[in-house]
């Protein structure tokens, strides 16, 4: 099994390889101002666009730091009612 890891502050994460589409540098992303704070916003990947989870916000309810080695990490996810999505 492959593994992607990645930290959020002190902590380390791990997700599986295979979900991971492709890992992009930080882009703008437009505010979506009736989502969740833990959604940072939408961007355009590929001509779709994909709502951006800051997991730091998710985790441990602080924004995370914009630093030039932030990355974006484009899984998918995969529900049984509906087609599959991408997610960033």
């Amino acid at each position: 099994m492959l593994l992607l890891l990645f930290h959020l502050g002190d902590e380390r994460y791990a997700i599986d390889g295979t979900k991971v589409v492709e890992i992009i540098p930080q882009v703008l992303l437009r505010k979506l101002y009736q989502a969740p704070k833990y959604v940072a916003g939408v961007f355009n990947y590929r001509s779709k666009i994909v709502p951006a989870i800051d997991l730091c916000y998710l985790i441990g309810e602080y924004p995370c730091r914009h630093c030039l080695s932030t990355r974006i990490i484009i899984v998918i996810i995969l529900c049984l009612m509906v087609p599959p999505a991408t997610l960033a």
